[in-house]
């Protein structure tokens, strides 16, 4: 059964009040005329309620609940609504319990707690509303224990309202920390259609809210989520989908003042554990910008100094692709940009517990757009990206962190192949700026070219002019491709004591390494160049620009120092690999794909 709560009315507001009983509270204040009318199955509030005194539980005793009008509730109250079907909240229907709505003192108060537990569905009209504005903001629950014939639990449409904006009668932002409310929407029998203009902002120096979003099926956010600060830090925002989980919007946890720092984006997809029995295995991520969706978590200038920031996080058991990008930005973890702050940091993981077996909930990552985690401009460093690819790995992004102190950090590793085609920017921006450093790793659980390293655009790790201090750039594959023209720059500077730098390049290929043709490996005018290759193959550098003079290092591939790079069937049994069908190993009572024996050798 279903429940339905409204908005607007045309009629004065009447005022009632609850007592101890929940379900003579919907007997007497939601279904008494001229509310109503409530039967065996069906409780619907079509008048609009105030309850200025004390919170309110109502037992709907399993039927459908319909708010048609506005219920609103003092701040210093709450609104617990249980055992209720499905429940919908019409275009002018709202459930509010802010802050200014009853202010004992002239002032506004803190937003109140609103929950509704539904065994069934949960959905919001176009202009429906559930609001806990206040000083700070309140707190929304939404349960639902089934799903819709299209597999959505909980289903907030486009034009409807969440909203717990920090607001305060007082404007000293020195003193007031309006922060932004909580919304807590878990779906335990389908999804979430998150498409409702979610607004958990804080105010003066209040931080931003938090929003949490759990499905046992797919979760799609399909208009923006702010939850930025005011003078305070950025919010929070965790969304897990045990199926797919789809960003088409941008979500935002930014400070955007007062010298913050940037919040937290966590977005998990294929949890199956939190799935319907049954349900399908793993669970895709995708951040489609085709309209403006971002993960954005940037820290803020106060009077005197800057926030940094805020960290992205995105793991899948399944495929993750950032896609239709454009020229737009993917990930912003910017620090403020006025003094010493820091860029943040972006981690991406779709591999599952095994590092050196490809598996079913293994999936490829393929990024796009800008990601960009730059520190501040007076002394401030760069961000830190991690990124690890069940299968295959595609940066088609170009990451941006670089800094004045120093240049940010980026690490990669997949099971599989890897191609760089975008630019990796990790430098120091002025003459004392330390270097970044990159560490790139392909072919950990596949030899071969299916463990192929390709290196299609520039890597930027230089240190400033008078920076001697050192860094590493570090590339192993299966085989390793420099492509004609890229440049792989590790170029550092002289100190005031003469002590000169210069980045440890490391280049190492378990098969062929080829250096294109005017491509340029530089680590001047002290580093070094190390390129690290099977004795008897030794690496393609005609025409390329090596400064200064390489070191050969030939080394067995049973040295340890190369990647996994298993290839089934060439004789030799490596970590991933159960057995191998190579004639000289396990042969044929091992399996075609060396995954298990299917005999005893």
């Amino acid at each position: 059964m279903a429940m339905v709560a409204g908005g607007a009315s045309d009629a004065p507001a009447l005022t009632r009040s609850c007592g101890t009983d929940p379900v003579a509270n919907t007997a007497n204040v939601l279904c008494a005329s001229p509310s109503g009318p409530c039967t065996a199955t069906a409780v619907i509030l079509s008048a609009a309620i105030d309850v200025t005194d004390k919170g309110c539980n109502f037992d709907v005793g399993g039927r459908a609940l319909t708010i048609q009008k506005a219920f609103r509730m003092t701040g210093l109250g709450f609104v617990a609504i249980r055992n209720a079907g499905p429940v919908r909240i019409t275009a002018t229907g709202a459930l509010k319990s802010r802050g200014d709505f009853v202010e004992p003192n002239g002032v506004i108060v803190s937003g109140g707690f609103i929950s509704i537990i539904s065994n069934a569905t949960i959905a919001l009209d176009s202009g429906a509303a559930i609001d806990v504005s206040g000083d700070p903001s309140g707190f929304v629950e939404l349960q639902a224990g089934g799903a819709d014939a299209s597999g959505i639990g909980i289903n907030l449409v486009h034009g409807s309202v969440l909203k717990g904006v920090g607001q305060s009668s007082f404007v000293d932002s020195g003193d007031r920390f309006s922060d932004g409310g909580t919304v807590v929407a878990f779906a335990s029998g389908g999804g979430v259609f998150e498409s409702a203009a979610i607004d958990l902002h804080g105010s003066n120096q209040g931080a931003g809210g938090e929003l949490d979003i759990a499905a046992a099926g797919t979760v799609t956010v399909a208009d923006p989520i702010d939850a930025t600060g005011g003078g305070g830090d950025g919010g929070a925002v965790d969304i897990e989908a045990a199926d797919a989980l789809l960003v088409a919007k941008a979500i935002d946890v930014s400070s955007t003042r007062g010298g913050g720092f940037g919040g937290s984006i966590d977005l998990y997809a294929g949890l199956d554990e939190t799935g319907v029995p049954g349900g399908p295995s793993g669970g895709a991520f995708t951040l489609d910008m085709a309209t403006g969706a971002s993960l954005k978590a940037d820290g803020s200038d106060g009077p005197g100094w800057s926030g940094d920031g805020g960290y992205v996080s995105v793991s899948a058991r399944g495929r993750i692709q950032f896609i239709n990008a454009g020229s737009g930005a993917a990930v912003h973890v910017d620090g403020g940009s006025s003094y010493d702050s820091g860029g943040g940091s972006l981690y991406v993981d779709s591999t599952d517990s095994d590092l050196f077996h490809i598996g079913p909930l293994d999936g490829d990552v393929v990024l796009n757009g800008v990601i960009h985690a730059v520190g501040g401009r007076l002394g401030g460093f760069g961000g830190d990206v991690e990124l690890f690819a069940g299968r295959t790995l595609t940066v088609n992004s170009d990451i941006v962190e670089n800094g004045v102190l120093f240049g940010g950090i980026v690490s990669a590793e997949s099971k599989g192949a890897m191609l760089l085609n975008g630019t990796i920017d990790v430098h120091g921006t002025v003459a004392t700026s330390a270097p970044g450093a990159a560490d790139f790793v392909a072919g950990l659980a596949q030899g071969g070219a299916g463990g192929a390293l390709t290196i299609a655009k520039n890597v930027l790790g230089s240190a400033g002019s008078s920076n001697s201090d050192r860094s590493e750039l570090f590339f192993a594959a299966c085989s390793l491709t420099v492509n004609a023209g890229v440049k792989i720059d590790g170029t550092g500077g002289t100190s005031p004591t003469n002590v000169r730098g210069g980045d440890a390049i490391d280049l190492i290929a378990a098969g062929p390494m080829n250096l294109g043709v005017t491509s340029k490996i530089l680590a001047p005018p002290a580093g070094t160049i190390v390129l690290t290759h099977p004795p008897g193959q030794p690496p393609q550098t005609t025409g390329a620009i090596l400064t200064p003079t390489p070191l050969d290092n030939p080394l067995p591939v049973t040295s340890g120092v190369y990647p996994n790079c298993p290839v089934c069937g060439d004789g030799i049994r490596q970590l991933g690999e159960v057995c191998d069908n190579g004639p000289t190993a396990d042969g044929a009572c091992c399996n075609a794909t060396c995954s298990a024996f299917t005999c005893v050798p």
